[in-house]
């Protein structure tokens, strides 16, 4: 407990206090008063700094045109404060910022302050079942928000009206999407070019048209020894070509059967032979036949199909439309060069029968690239519209999506999102629900306990209303709504929120019943503290407004229930007060461990300082005794300069004291006491004594023309012990 402070400079009113004597030593029951601006509330702020660790407390009081601010606090030992406390200690305060924080909000107390008064009755248990529903709230909390962040992470990166978050989390792999994406957006590039592509299917249609061989004369055969005539062209001449040439001339004019050279008759043997070779190779036939086949190979060496169809091709990629027909045109081209192969053979040996598969499958593969190159003329020769471009802009973003839902950044993201999902669903929740359960049984189980308890408390403090309708809410979504009020007499309850119509707690208790009411709570708060033993209570001027009967009644709950459910005590209880007759109802109350100190302003030394007090001097003698006292030191000698004033009101109180009971309250009121008792009480003899005495004095408030300057000092006191014998007789 709190031995004594030794130090508090530059905080309020305690500008330089310093003091280490055990005059000012604080005992277990410590009483402190002052007056009004003279720094008590200042010292409770330095308490609640001590106990909150907020230095906020002492450096928002700091004396004004000061620099540094220290206290000095003996405990078990020293707790100092220069910028922040060096330690900390557990002090329960019920002053005005408590009833602020945990009763009343605007003169009401509100869903908010409602939960805090729950905290308050459940105690430490209940703050432990409450701390776990949080802890089991907040984990959700946590859980969702983390749901949250990775949902808003998908939405910021991704158009999730295209594709929603659940639906990408149940997209499956392609291992093939990237060529889906790049067909879809060649797709697309096509359907923004489909005039140039149209142009460009037409060029290639037409050059599969320029393939117009046929193959009739090229299937035709001659019956010629081929072997005889080159046989005779390498004996007998240099060049063949020259050679054909003049043999073709000389069987122009050959008459008969007389060679055109020698004129010598050919009938039969080998001339015969060479010379019907010669005249089939010269015959109409055989040049028809090698004229189709130079006009064959002619047209498949320029046609150059291949070449134009890889640029056509190639310039449909670029704007959008890969046909795939390259495998064709590679067939085209082998086919190609196999029947140039067959027209050689052919153009070699006239009796040489070609090969026509090659031509057949050219013929084939043509056909089919024409039809399919139809197809594609008619779908790009129609238009597009918006809503093809718009489906197939939409068919990219999704595969777009669904290619990246499976790199590494969105597998670990959206693997941690189903599991919070899973975490929530097997963890999370069913813990949720177990602590919110466990809270409310608890809290029901207690509510009505601590409903008797807190309405035995109101009682003991002279309150005309209890607490009524104790429950907490059975579900997550209602506003707890702890109690309402009933007033004794009045059977409705009264509401503690404000409401349009009708009565609440705002209208119907007054100051000094709302000032009760957080005392009340404030006492539960103690009677749940489990380590109550391990606290100091400090209690700032807790009677404010509170009549006589009251503050006894006060008094009494101070005295006799600060304990806790183990009847353990507070290791000490400090009041602080500005209200002398509290201060010695303080006294009359609590009889043992107590100590009564102050808190003086001194002008001289500029500051507030604790010092101690003597309670039976200082307090509880009455005025009237004082003044007595006054004059038996006049009547003694040991005043010379006598003030006779206050006799009057000595006497009145005197007769008032004495007669209380039957002296009628109108004569109290009205200043004629006096006569009263003359009149009702006194005998002769007394009554005489006060007609000798008072007729010539003045009253403390009033005055009857008589100056005490017309008497000696020596008269003066001769009315004082006259006085003193009177009250004797009376």
């Amino acid at each position: 407990m709190i031995q004594k402070i030794k130090n508090i400079k530059n905080v309020g009113k305690f500008k330089h206090f310093s003091e280490t004597d055990d005059a000012i030593s604080f005992g277990k029951n410590t009483f402190i008063f002052a007056k009004n601006t003279q720094g008590k509330s200042t010292l409770c702020a330095i308490l609640k700094s001590l106990t909150t660790n907020n230095p906020d407390y002492i450096v928002g009081r700091k004396t004004f045109n000061s620099a540094g601010q220290n206290v000095v606090i003996e405990i078990d030992s020293d707790y100092v404060f220069n910028t922040a406390w060096n330690k900390n200690y557990k002090i329960k305060i019920f002053d005005s910022d408590y009833i602020l924080e945990n009763v009343y909000s605007n003169d009401l107390i509100n869903e908010d302050k409602q939960e805090r008064i729950a905290s308050l009755i459940l105690g430490e248990k209940g703050k432990e079942l409450e701390k776990a529903w949080q802890e089991a709230r907040l984990a959700i909390g946590d859980n969702a928000q983390r749901e949250r962040e990775i949902s808003a992470i998908y939405s910021s990166t991704f158009d999730k009206t295209v594709e929603d978050f659940s639906d990408f989390l149940k997209l499956k792999d392609k291992k093939d999407i990237s060529n889906e994406i790049k067909s879809a957006k060649n797709k697309l590039d096509s359907f923004n070019n489909q005039k140039e592509i149209s142009s460009v299917l037409q060029d290639i249609s037409d050059k599969i048209d320029e393939f117009s061989l046929d193959k009739t004369e090229l299937d035709k055969t001659l019956q010629l020894d081929q072997k005889i005539i080159n046989d005779h062209l390498s004996k007998h001449l240099k060049t063949s070509e020259g050679a054909i040439n003049f043999i073709s001339s000389g069987l122009n004019i050959m008459k008969d059967s007389k060679c055109p050279f020698c004129s010598q008759d050919i009938v039969s043997g080998e001339p015969a032979k060479l010379l019907e070779a010669y005249n089939v190779l010269f015959s109409e036939n055989y040049k028809t036949i090698k004229k189709s086949l130079r006009e064959a190979v002619a047209i498949l060496n320029n046609w150059e199909f291949e070449k134009n169809a890889l640029t056509y091709f190639s310039k449909l990629g670029k704007l959008g439309l890969n046909t795939g027909f390259g495998a064709r045109v590679e067939s085209v081209s082998a086919q190609r060069k196999k029947l140039l192969g067959e027209l050689n053979k052919k153009n070699s040996d006239l009796t040489y029968e070609i090969n026509f598969e090659s031509f057949e499958e050219i013929k084939k593969v043509l056909l089919t690239l024409k039809d399919e190159i139809e197809k594609l003329k008619t779908i790009y020769g129609k238009s597009f519209s918006e809503s093809d471009l718009a489906n197939l802009k939409v068919e990219i973003v999704k595969l777009e999506i669904q290619e990246k839902r499976f790199k590494k950044t969105w597998i670990d993201l959206s693997d941690e999102y189903i599991e919070l999902g899973k975490k929530y669903k097997e963890d999370l929740k069913p813990k949720e629900e177990l602590t919110f359960k466990a809270k409310n049984d608890y809290a029901n189980g207690i509510l009505s306990e601590y409903q008797t308890a807190i309405n035995d408390i109101l009682s003991k403090l002279g309150a005309d209303f209890e607490l009524t309708s104790f429950s907490f809410p059975e579900n997550r979504i209602e506003k707890i709504k702890l109690f309402k009020i009933k007033f004794n007499g009045y059977g409705n309850e009264v509401s503690l929120i404000d409401s349009d119509a009708g009565y609440s707690i705002k209208n119907t208790l007054s100051d000094s019943d709302k000032r009760l009411l957080a005392f009340a709570f404030f006492v539960v708060d103690i009677k749940n503290t489990k380590d109550l033993p391990d606290h100091i209570v400090v209690l700032d001027d807790p009677m404010s407004s509170f009549d006589i009967d009251r503050k006894r009644q006060t008094i009494q709950v101070l005295r006799d229930e600060l304990f806790n459910v183990d009847d353990g005590k507070p290791q000490q209880l400090i009041v602080l007060t500005h209200e002398s007759n509290f201060f010695t109802l303080l006294d009359e109350y609590f009889t043992d461990d107590k100590k009564f100190l102050r808190i003086k302003y001194f002008k001289e030394d500029d500051t507030s300082k604790i010092v101690p007090c003597d309670i039976d001097d200082e307090f509880l003698k009455q005025a009237h005794y004082k003044k007595l006292e006054y004059y038996e030191k006049c009547a003694n000698g040991e005043i010379e300069d006598i003030n006779l004033s206050n006799m009057r009101v000595i006497l009145e109180e005197a007769i008032k004291s004495k007669n209380y009971l039957i002296i009628d309250k109108s004569i109290i009121n009205s200043g004629g006491i006096i006569n009263w008792y003359k009149e009702n009480v006194g005998t002769d003899e007394i009554n005489q004594k006060i007609d000798d005495i008072f007729p010539n004095l003045s009253h403390h408030t009033q005055s009857n023309g008589v100056s005490e300057t017309v008497y000696e000092e020596s008269e003066k006191k001769a009315f004082v012990v006259d006085f003193l014998n009177l009250l004797l007789k009376i």
